[in-house]
């Protein structure tokens, strides 16, 4: 799992890591990513949404606690051949 910070949100993380994980697999046929929040940036870079799914993971709360974060994540795929 892959989350950028929100105050370096629109910086071009989620680009750059998308992009390395292309040059990194060249002989995948597509690449599989789900969104809870980046939906439209995965759009531009030529994804496309192909279903939902519940997901929920363990995050560090504002004061150091860990929280439990549920949400539905928007699964999303992009062609390479």
């Amino acid at each position: 799992m892959i989350s950028a910070r929100p105050e370096v949100r629109g910086r071009g993380v989620g680009r750059a890591v998308t992009a390395a994980a292309t040059v990194v697999a060249p002989d995948r046929p597509a690449m599989l990513i789900s969104s809870d929040d980046g939906r439209p940036v995965y759009e531009r870079l030529g994804y496309v949404a192909y279903g939902q799914t519940p997901d929920e993971w363990d995050e560090l709360g504002p004061t150091g606690e860990i929280v439990r974060y549920h949400t539905t994540c928007t699964l999303m795929r992009k062609l390479l051949t």
